[in-house]
């Protein structure tokens, strides 16, 4: 009985011990890495027009929509690609959705700076890509 006594006041001490213990968040990628695309490519057709062909990893009842082109900086092009979710009871499983879309891109445009947003308008994934000929 006292055995029991004990261990019940050592896990009640350990859970209030740790009950206001702070998660650490997940780390965020080191920009080093590259993309955080499971695919990705970039190349252009003509002096203007870039095929542009991505997966990431999103929400079963995810879909892609119409690329939005922002600004350029440099050599770089921002383009940012909206998602929204095509059904309003879905599973959390992941899948593999693919991009792939033809965006104009002025011949000075080397890299594209694309932005996956999340259905609520986050940016889910992102990262450079650069462009081949």
């Amino acid at each position: 009985m006292r055995q029991f006594a004990l261990a019940t006041i050592l896990a009640l001490g350990t859970t209030a011990a740790f009950a206001d213990a702070p998660f650490a968040p997940m780390p965020e990628p080191s920009p080093n890495e590259g993309p955080a695309f499971s695919e990705y490519s970039a190349t252009r057709l003509s002096g203007d027009q870039v095929q542009l062909t991505l997966t990431f990893e999103g929400g079963a009842c995810q879909a892609v929509d119409e690329p939005v082109l922002g600004e350029v900086s440099g050599d770089t092009l921002a383009v940012s690609i909206p998602t929204h979710d095509t059904s309003e009871m879905c599973t959390m499983q992941i899948v593999q959705i693919p991009v792939d879309v033809t965006i104009s891109a002025d011949s000075a445009v080397s890299v594209l700076d694309v932005t996956v947003l999340a259905p609520n308008g986050e940016p889910q994934v992102s990262g450079p890509i650069s462009i081949s000929q």
